[in-house]
C-alpha cells in the first residue's frame, strides 16, 4: 500500500512526465529529446525509484528511443565517476533534462551543469546540493 508521500511523489512525477512530453510534442517532429537518470549508487532504494520512474514513464505510451532517448547512469558511489559519466553523455549531444536520484548524483550534476539551462528533477535528496 502506498503512503501519502509515495502518492504525492507519484503525482509530481506524472506531472513532470506530462509537462516534459508536452514540450517534446511542441518541438520538431524529428528532434529526439535526451533524458538522463543519474543514480548515486546501486542500493535498493535508489534502484527501486529509477525502476518506478521508468515504469511511470512508459505508462502513457512513451517508448524509449522513439520520441525520447532515456539513459540510466550509475555513479557507483563516486562523485568523480558521476562527473565522468555526465561528461561522456554531454559529448554525445545536447541533454534536455537530468533526473538525479539521491544526494551524491544531485551534487555532481549541479556542479557539472552549473551555468547551463539544463533542467533538473531531484529525487531523494537528503543534504545540501551545493556541497
Amino acid at each position: 500500500m502506498y503512503s501519502f508521500l509515495d502518492f504525492n511523489l507519484k503525482k509530481i512525477t506524472l506531472c513532470f512526465i506530462f509537462l516534459f512530453f508536452f514540450q517534446v510534442h511542441q518541438s520538431a517532429a524529428n528532434e529526439k529529446k535526451r533524458l538522463i537518470i543519474l543514480e548515486s549508487m546501486s542500493v535498493p532504494v535508489v534502484l527501486e525509484h529509477s525502476k518506478w520512474f521508468m515504469h511511470e514513464f512508459e505508462k502513457p505510451g512513451y517508448v524509449n528511443n522513439e520520441e525520447v532517448s532515456l539513459s540510466v547512469l550509475n555513479a557507483g558511489g563516486g562523485r568523480q565517476r558521476a562527473g565522468q559519466l555526465l561528461k561522456q553523455e554531454a559529448q554525445k549531444g545536447k541533454i534536455d533534462c537530468v533526473i538525479t536520484n539521491a544526494t551524491l548524483a544531485t551534487q555532481s550534476a549541479v556542479k557539472f551543469f552549473h551555468g547551463t539551462n539544463v533542467p533538473f528533477m531531484l529525487k531523494q535528496v537528503k543534504q545540501g546540493i551545493y556541497s
